[in-house]
Parts: structure tokens; sequence; C-alpha cells
């Protein structure tokens, strides 16, 4: 992320900015540095802003449509930037899904890639998919040789990885109760039956197998599970 935010060479002569005034205007410029060193995405919080500039400047910006205003359960929280990710380079805010792509997706990628999945994922966020579905669904995408757009399609495949990692894992613990291996087929899993010692008797070799079977059923889990 560069240290530095980009304002339009004709903003002196824009509207908005002629609306908003030049006290508004200040604080619409610390506002701007504050939300870059922080990463949020063109987000301030109510406390900061009024801590960077006045009430009166802070309405001022929302008039002009420089700034929305920001409610969560009918209270006022904070601001937000109109049109934020368009003027300036936080492609990986300090939000769920900008850290999401931050932890997966190497930097080496370009800007606009990066830019364009933390996009997507915020919207898959909001859709309330799971963050660990997601974080699956990036690495996947790692993997492929597709743009970001193909995201809703690589999280539908992580969440059926993981619906049958988890129906996987219930098979497993069932077998553990009975003793039975067999139904571990329909997963591609088969347990191949070690050679017993000799001077085994009959019981004692079906002790033996039956502690070969758990041995190997809780290897399964175990690399199940991670």
């Amino acid at each position: 992320m560069s240290d530095f935010g980009k304002i339009h060479r004709k903003f002196w002569d824009h509207p908005k900015a002629k609306q908003a005034g030049n006290a508004a205007l200040g604080l619409w410029v610390k506002a701007n540095a504050w939300t870059r060193d922080n990463r949020s995405g063109g987000f301030v919080p109510r406390d900061v802003a009024l801590e960077l500039g006045t009430r009166d400047e802070a309405n001022a910006l929302v008039k002009a449509r420089l700034w929305r205003r920001v409610d969560k359960d009918g209270e006022f929280i904070g601001i937000q930037f109109n049109d934020y990710e368009h003027w300036n380079d936080d492609v990986e805010p300090n939000t769920e899904a900008g850290k999401l792509v931050r932890k997966v997706i190497p930097e080496s990628h370009p800007f606009a890639i990066r830019q364009q999945l933390v996009k997507k994922t915020a919207e898959l966020l909001r859709e309330g998919i799971d963050p660990e579905i997601l974080e699956r669904a990036l690495n996947l995408w790692l993997a492929k040789d597709f743009g970001p757009g193909i995201l809703p399609s690589l999280v539908s495949e992580a969440q059926k990885e993981a619906q049958r990692a988890a129906t996987l894992r219930n098979t497993i613990t069932e077998c553990l109760k009975t003793g039975q291996v067999s139904p571990l087929k329909a997963y591609g899993y088969i347990f191949s039956p070690p050679v017993p010692p000799d001077g085994l008797d009959v019981s004692e070799r079906r002790v033996w197998m039956d502690r070969a079977k758990r041995d190997w059923l809780n290897e399964l889990r175990g690399r199940v599970a991670a």
C-alpha cells in the first residue's frame, strides 16, 4: 500500500468541494490520511471524525456527498468516504475481507487482482459465508487459472469439500463404535489387513486385528481433521 492518497488535480474545482467549503475539506484531508494509516477502507469511526474536526464540518461533507453516514442498529457509528476504493489503493484494508485476502494471497499478485478479490470476499461475507470457507476458496483460487470472478464458484467447491469432510468424520466415529470399516469404501478408504504375528490363537488374532482397525481409523480421523 502506498503511503500517499490520491486527490484529483481538478478537485479544487469540483462542485462537491466547493459546496463543502475549506474548513470541511481540512477535515476531509485529515480523515483521508487517518483511514489510510489505519487501513479502514474509507471508514472513519464517529469518535475519530469528531476528534479530527467538528460536527458542522462532518455534516458539511455528508451534505456535499463527499461522505456518507454509517448507522448500525439505528445508531450513528461513523462515516464512509464515497468512492474511496476508486481513488485509493487500500488493497487489503483492516476489514475481515481485507485480512483474509492479505493472509492468503501473496503481495506479488497484481494490485488490481487483489483489490477485486477483496471486493468479492466482502460481498460473500455479507451473504453470510463462513470465513473459514472463504479462506479455503481463496487457497483454491491460487491453484486456478481464472480471474477473481470465479470466487463464488470456489466457495461452493469449498463448501462441498467441508461437507464431505464432516460426513467422513461422522462415518469414522461410527466405525470406531462398531468396529466396521466397510462404510469407508464409499469415500475411497479401504482397510488393508496387516499380517498378524505368529503364535496367536484365534481369539488373540481377533483382538489384534480389532486393535489394528482402531489404529487405522484413528490415524485416518487425524488426517481428515487436519
